[in-house]
């Protein structure tokens, strides 16, 4: 973590909240944590675990991403949409104490944070979707909405993206459960990987999602 953040530093880039080391209640580990203001002031979290240490170490310089993290408005409403409408699992649903997390996620003192993760069963090894719900003296707490960042811009964005077997069906199942989609889908193929078929659709809290699916 000290070599990541004196990399940054010497780059130019700051951490919105330095790294410091806690208990993860939700995991029974020890970690090191920080978050980095990255390019566009987008905020991206570095995590080393320090007991009991990665077994074997993560590869490469800074490891690899671990989850793609989300604040909304509902974690019942992201289940509608990631289990029933992408077939992902619903882990990991529990509550922290009350302002257990309040000096990482800079919220006001005595703040209830819910988390939750979505996993893709048949890709164990693909980051999952975690999801928090903030929430202070029984009323929920909200920020500043994603979506203006990500609509008729040119810097924001783009979207969070989920693989699936049946991009057809899993529009349709997401159709039916009332989640807009933008487009019909379209495709495009990568070099050295293949024909990508992809569609965005509007996910809880007003996110944008792009389902992707590999043609083989």
């Amino acid at each position: 973590m000290e070599t990541a953040k004196k990399s940054f530093a010497d780059r130019g880039f700051s951490f919105l909240r330095p790294p410091f080391t806690y208990m993860a209640s939700w995991t029974k580990s020890v970690v090191k944590e920080g978050i980095l203001i990255g390019p566009d002031g987008l905020h991206i979290a570095f995590i080393q675990k320090v007991d009991p240490p990665a077994k074997p170490p993560l590869a490469g310089d800074f490891g690899d991403m671990t989850d793609s993290a989300q604040i909304v408005h509902s974690i019942d409403e992201c289940a509608d949409f990631y289990q029933e409408g992408l077939g992902l699992a619903y882990v990991g649903d529990q509550v922290m104490g009350a302002g257990e997390l309040d000096e990482f996620l800079d919220l006001p003192a005595g703040s209830i944070v819910r988390i939750a993760f979505f996993i893709d069963p048949k890709r164990p090894e693909y980051p999952p979707v975690e999801v928090l719900e903030l929430s202070r003296d029984g009323k929920r707490l909200r920020g500043p909405d994603l979506a203006p960042a990500s609509r008729g811009t040119n810097v924001g964005a783009l979207a969070i993206s989920v693989a699936t077997d049946d991009l057809a069906g899993s529009l349709a199942r997401l159709s039916a459960l009332q989640y807009r989609i933008f487009a019909a889908p379209a495709e495009l193929t990568l070099a050295g990987v293949g024909n990508l078929r992809f569609a965005y659709v509007e996910a809880p809290s007003r996110i944008v999602l792009r389902l992707e699916e590999l043609v083989r």
